[in-house]
């Protein structure tokens, strides 16, 4: 073991933790040895089934499983010290007004449902171009569906799927786009009594459930699609992409989507056995059940709190950062769609660099200049500039040049 379990042994055991055939535990979770901390980590940040999500929702994968001592502030350097995810995720500078359209009360999971489309993307092997997502308002469990073209019969088969793995739910909310509003989905839910509710055009911020997911969705996909590849088998994984969503506990209700659909946590790469015990099957079915009763309370309430909170919080600004010279920064670069390279614009990375600022033009423009290849971009707007977190030595980073590439413009 690494020094900090080494110290643990050579004292009596502080309280709370044990040793259980020589496996070091903190209550019931082992204490993770530095040397496998990394690994660990990749196997619940960086791996497909882990989905580069974010600090909060890494750190209640990690906790769940393992303990380690300052893990909130090691989580927090690592995953801000991610590459992929600094050149891939935006900052929240400021946002829009408009107006948002709730998906209603939901009562139970599967009640009410959100649905999109995300694409188009370039074409995969298997003849897909665009993803289907589902979202349950109640439970925030996502599914996601691989379609070769943006039509009501897609939408129908999904939807159709849906029901036969859940039931029938009570309300459909989406855009008014022509697959969602077309004769055949709305004879199905004429015919099974479906409410349907649509957020206003070009007002994709409107449908705030599922709107947030996609750009959980793209993020999580831009992280395993390489710019100089062809973008041909994105939808291989996702499987493992709504794996990583749903058994990530949800910033509103802290309980993962998984759990509260089937009554326990998803089994993953890194889990243990530990604490793993066999209930006879009438105790199990009442633990259960007690536990979705409990949840499904928490849940109604917190709902009814998140929205409220939502409503006044949606319409602040939020101020840019302020950078100084020196900083080290990334730029958001416009990319353009290549279909002769099968290259998507939405699943490039947004951001390149890293860049130094050379010069404060006033609080919110700045001259900066490529760490690499030296050549500089004037004139850049803090909107489009994000603080880079160096892990490392900078310049074995090997960062792309931003001028390489003639569709990157300034």
């Amino acid at each position: 073991g690494d020094s900090y379990c080494k110290q643990l042994r050579q004292a009596s055991l502080p309280l709370g933790f044990s040793d259980e055939s020589g496996i070091l535990l903190f209550g019931s979770r082992p204490v993770l040895p530095e040397c496998l901390q990394n690994e660990v980590f990749n196997l619940l940040h960086d791996h497909p089934t882990s989905g580069h999500l974010g600090i909060g929702r890494t750190l209640q994968r990690f906790s769940r499983l393992y303990y380690l001592p300052n893990m909130k502030e090691w989580i927090t350097d690592k995953v801000n010290q991610c590459e992929t995810c600094q050149r891939i995720k935006r900052t929240n500078y400021s946002f829009g007004h408009t107006k948002l359209v709730h998906a209603g009360a939901a009562s139970h999971p599967f009640d009410v449902l959100a649905i999109d489309t995300f694409g188009p993307l370039p074409p995969s092997r298997s003849g897909n171009r665009y993803v289907i997502v589902v979202q349950c308002a109640f439970s925030r469990y996502v599914s996601l569906f691989a379609v070769p073209e943006n039509n009501d019969q897609h939408l129908v088969r999904c939807l159709s799927h849906i029901i036969g793995e859940h039931g029938l739910f009570r309300v459909l909310l989406s855009d008014n786009g022509a697959p969602y509003s077309g004769t055949l989905i709305r004879s199905l839910a004429k015919y099974l009594g479906i409410e349907q509710r649509f957020a206003p055009a070009y007002h994709a911020s409107s449908n705030g459930l599922v709107e947030r997911f996609m750009e959980t969705l793209k993020n999580m996909m831009s992280s395993y699609l390489q710019v100089n590849q062809k973008q041909d088998t994105w939808d291989v994984h996702l499987p493992e992409f709504q794996l990583a969503y749903n058994s990530s506990p949800h910033q509103t209700t802290k309980y993962t989507p998984f759990s509260l659909v089937h009554g326990h946590e998803a089994r993953l790469l890194a889990s243990h056995n530990i604490d793993t015990v066999q209930l006879p099957l009438g105790e199990y079915v009442f633990q259960q059940r007690e536990f979705l009763t409990q949840a499904h309370k928490v849940i109604l309430a917190e709902n009814r709190r998140s929205q409220a909170h939502n409503a006044v919080q949606f319409n602040k600004h939020r101020k840019p950062p302020t950078f100084v010279a020196n900083d080290l920064v990334l730029v958001d670069c416009p990319v353009l769609s290549n279909a002769a390279r099968g290259r998507s614009q939405k699943l490039i990375p947004r951001f390149r660099g890293p860049f130094r600022i050379t010069d404060v033009l006033s609080t919110d423009r700045y001259n900066v200049v490529h760490i690499s290849s030296h050549k500089p971009m004037n004139n850049v707007h803090a909107s489009r500039l994000k603080r880079y977190l160096c892990n490392g030595d900078i310049a074995s980073a090997n960062p792309p040049d931003v001028t390489s590439d003639p569709s990157i413009g300034d």
